[in-house]
């Protein structure tokens, strides 16, 4: 159905979502949005009479009426996802994502500790799709049906494409790949180790013999950056193409990945490499391809970004330090009224001092981000053992801080605070 709806539309099949569910269905299109029909002349809109038509050509019951702007709950949920993600994998710790409403609109909000504002932006601003497409001659003349105008419709411009190539998406997206291994290099070449799931696995075979890649004399014949000529795959992320290779043929006694199509062996293992120009492309790639693809592209320019000046954030740390002692300095003098003794006023400060000190080590070596959630944590050190099960966002860095600060004020600083104090006592 997504398909049909695609094609009525004139826009990929990646950019229609269908769920279905209790004897209905929901149709949602992300070229761009839809819009009323006189503002559907732009690239890449759709009008609200367009899509009631092309979801009645897909065999389903709609109207205008049926159609509103925006997106469903499940997308927003699908993005926040993908982009904890995509943080995540790029290895920015104490990131948070999570939607927010402000004046009635619906928005997401990225925070990333320790980055500047060009980094995170240059993360999230690329939807992330990732594709493969085949490219290769047809005979005779003519374009057959199966190729596609649009596989990667924003790729490099330089050169043309010759007369009687074809291009074919054989892997339609992250969802196909099993299994993504770290960057690793070869001769020079940074490539990312893959795996094909059990159900790609036999399609790609199939569309790889199809198509003439399973056939030695057409491996390594990939000349796709000069004349655009070869049997060469495309790795395409948003359209783009990144790198071209071609089949790689036997090497060193083992066989290529030509004679594993033909053979069939590659269904029992379904394992390739794909490349990328250079060691920064292939880590994007390996982020893209862990971390999914975004349902559509973000508006950043609807949202507003804010980035604080590290000369701010030092002076932060500066009043937090000085708030820390007074606070320390509070309990001290509190206890001393109490107590009327300085050997029970030393040991408290002593102690609440390493308290805190262990607190923030800990939190620095396993890199996780004071926000406030943390600072309250440090303050209250109260156990929130439950918190720290359930999957609750930022609760659950709360609870784990405060769980570890209870065992270390349990465990260390209170045990050895009560040796202090026993000590000086017993033997004033």
């Amino acid at each position: 159905t997504s398909q049909e709806i695609a094609t009525a539309l004139n826009v990929s099949a990646a950019d229609v979502r269908v769920r279905t569910g209790n004897g209905s269905a929901t149709v949602e299109v992300f070229p761009e949005r839809v819009t009323v029909p006189e503002a559907a002349n732009g690239s890449g809109n759709v009008s609200t009479a367009e899509f009631a038509r092309a979801l009645q050509s897909a065999g389903l019951e709609a109207s205008t009426g049926d159609i509103n702007e925006g997106v469903t709950e499940a997308t927003y949920e699908t993005a926040v996802n993908t982009l904890e993600n995509k943080v995540s994998e790029s290895g920015l710790a104490g990131g948070t994502v999570r939607t927010v409403q402000s004046a009635g609109e619906r928005y997401i909000q990225i925070e990333v500790p320790n980055q500047n504002r060009s980094e995170v932006r240059e993360l999230v601003a690329t939807q992330g799709r990732v594709t493969t497409v085949a490219y290769f001659p047809t005979a005779g003349n003519g374009t057959p049906e199966y190729c596609e105008d649009d596989a990667w419709t924003n790729a490099t411009s330089n050169g043309t494409v010759p007369e009687g190539y074809c291009s074919v998406t054989v892997l339609q997206s992250q969802e196909a790949f099993g299994s993504i291994q770290p960057v690793t290099q070869d001769a020079g070449v940074p490539y990312v180790p893959v795996t094909l799931t059990d159900e790609a696995a036999g399609p790609f075979v199939e569309s790889m013999r199809r198509y003439g890649f399973a056939d030695r004399a057409n491996t390594s014949t990939c000349q796709f950056e000069g004349s655009r000529t070869g049997h060469c795959l495309l790795t395409v992320v948003d359209e783009r193409v990144v790198f071209a290779a071609g089949i790689e043929g036997p090497r060193g006694g083992r066989p290529g990945l030509a004679q594993s199509f033909a053979s069939g062996d590659f269904e029992n293992d379904p394992s390739y490499r794909t490349s990328a120009p250079n060691v920064s492309e292939a880590q994007q790639l390996q982020i893209d391809l862990r971390a999914g693809a975004l349902p559509a592209r973000l508006n950043l320019d609807a949202g507003t970004s804010q980035f604080i000046l590290p000369s701010l954030a030092q002076k932060f740390k500066t009043f937090s330090l000085v708030t820390g002692l007074v606070a320390v300095l509070a309990v001290a003098v509190t206890v001393f009224i109490r107590y009327r003794d300085p050997r029970v006023a030393a040991p408290m400060v002593v102690t609440a001092l390493s308290e805190v000190f262990i607190l923030l080590g800990f939190a620095a070596a396993i890199g996780l981000a004071l926000d406030l959630s943390g600072a309250a944590a440090a303050t209250t050190i109260v156990a929130m053992s439950p918190l720290a099960v359930l999957s609750l966002g930022d609760l659950q860095g709360f609870a784990i801080v405060t769980i570890v600060g209870v065992l270390i004020g349990v465990l260390i600083t209170r045990p050895a605070y009560g040796n202090v104090l026993r000590r000086l006592v017993t033997e004033g």
